[in-house]
Formats: C-alpha cells, structure tokens, sequence
C-alpha cells in the first residue's frame, strides 16, 4: 500500500498550529479558491515570540509529486534574498518546520 502523503493544507495546519502554540504569529495569505492576492507571494507570514523576534515569509508545499515552486514565486523569493528578507519553503510540520525550531533554538529535544 503507498504511503500517505498530506495536502498541502494539512501541512499548512500543522506548521500554523505549531508556530501559533510557541507564540509566533502568522498570518496567512493561502486562499481555497482563485487567489486574490498578488501571484508569487508566499502562503505564510510569521513573526517570532516576544522573547525571540523573527520574520520570515513561508511557502508551504508537499512532499507529493509535482509540489514545487511556481516561476512567480521563484521570482519572488529571489527579491527576498536580494533584499536580505528571510523566504523558507517547507514540506513537513514535523521535520522541516520542528528542525528549523531546534536548530534556532525555539525549542530543545530531550
């Protein structure tokens, strides 16, 4: 049987849950329907917790099969590395989002 792969709104939910229980805000442009905001711009914006301030735009995609970045969000995350703006692209809750905690330091493993 093949292996179950989340929407990319269940990994959506899981990366919004989990940054909104460690006090991050995130606000999200990802619409269900004929998006209407600008193409290319990412489905998340996240603020860090008071005690360890951040920002970053946050594209969320799959780990199904042709889940890749378009050329308008291509475009996009090339002016936030001009910039010096922090654009992530992560595919999991569990390991892209959660490995990005521990290795800034948001949470420990034990």
């Amino acid at each position: 049987m093949a292996e179950y792969l989340p929407t990319e709104k269940e990994v959506e939910k899981g990366i919004v849950d989990l940054l909104r229980m460690l006090q991050f805000s995130v606000y999200k442009n990802s619409q269900p329907r004929v998006p209407l905001v600008t193409s290319g711009i990412p489905d998340l914006m996240v603020f860090g917790p008071e005690h360890k301030p951040c920002f970053f735009f946050l594209e969320v995609k799959t780990e199904r099969k042709g889940s890749k970045l378009r050329p308008a969000q291509i475009e996009f995350q090339k002016e936030c590395k001009q910039a010096g703006v922090d654009y992530k692209v992560w595919r999991s809750s569990d390991k892209d989002c959660w490995g990005w905690l521990v290795s800034e330091g948001y949470v420990e493993e034990v």
